[in-house]
């Protein structure tokens, strides 16, 4: 019995013990809170006056911003401005210059066009075609030029403008004869020198009626541009045919098939050989 007593008695003084000291964390813990809430600062109420102040200060801030957002915007609508007024300066000034010495670049762009024709002629000469096709190379240019400066101005519809577009249809028949001299001279078939004129021909009328009227008219458009590249397939054949006839490299057959209308002149003020 006693030794019951003594474990009856140890067991209730560590659980007195155990009491104790949760009892003094909560009232650490109390006082702690009661401090927190007593520190913690009540909420003022705000008058009227200040309210209206408050909601002016944030007008203001508002304000400043919607003006900053447009002082930039503006600043780069006037950036904008400042270059396009820069490049029309430039513009204008390079029309000017045009204008100013528009003859002078009429004389010299005609003088290379006449240069370029008469070694295109020579060329020509050179390859056995007849004498009219190259006077006519020499002799169009010139007439070419004269109904320009007399006809330039004159309205599209009048009766002298007929005059105008029969001198055109005079150029392209001109040209046709001369391509279809030169493809001969080499060999191959003048009907190659119509083939490109006839396709573009096609494809503007095909392109211009063929909307909504008929199938043939897409069909003459797809021909149409067969036949261009066909005409280009021929142009560069006849080149390597007429640089092999002169003897010449890799390079100057480059130049003929990319830029005849300097190559070939050059040929034709070459010394024959």
């Amino acid at each position: 019995m006693g030794i019951k007593v003594l474990k009856f008695r140890e067991t209730n003084g560590k659980t007195s013990i155990v009491i104790v000291i949760l009892v003094v964390m909560i009232i650490v813990l109390g006082v702690i809170f009661a401090l927190k809430v007593m520190n913690k600062p009540e909420a003022k109420e705000l008058s009227v006056e200040e309210l209206q102040q408050q909601y002016n200060e944030i007008k203001e801030r508002e304000q400043a911003q919607k003006q900053e957002e447009v002082s930039k915007y503006l600043n780069e609508i006037n950036k904008e401005k400042e270059k396009n007024n820069k490049k029309f300066e430039k513009s204008m000034e390079r029309a000017m210059f045009f204008t100013k010495h528009k003859i002078l670049i009429s004389i010299i762009s005609f003088g290379i066009g006449m240069v370029l024709c008469v070694g295109a002629s020579k060329l020509y000469k050179k390859m056995g075609s007849p004498d009219y096709i190259t006077k006519l190379m020499v002799i169009y240019p010139i007439v070419n030029l004269a109904i320009s400066l007399i006809f330039g101005n004159i309205p599209a519809l009048s009766r002298l403008s007929i005059i105008q577009s029969i001198w055109s249809l005079v150029g392209l028949t001109v040209a046709i004869g001369i391509l279809y001299y030169y493809y001969q001279d080499l060999d191959m078939s003048g009907i190659w020198a119509i083939v490109a004129p006839a396709s573009m021909f096609v494809i503007v009328i095909g392109m211009g009626f063929g909307q909504g009227i008929s199938p043939i008219l897409y069909i003459l458009v797809i021909a149409g541009i067969v036949g261009i590249i066909a005409s280009i397939v021929a142009h560069v054949k006849a080149s390597l045919k007429l640089a092999d006839m002169f003897s010449k490299g890799k390079i100057f057959k480059a130049g003929l098939i990319l830029l005849p209308f300097i190559f070939q002149p050059i040929l034709g003020f070459q010394r024959e050989q």
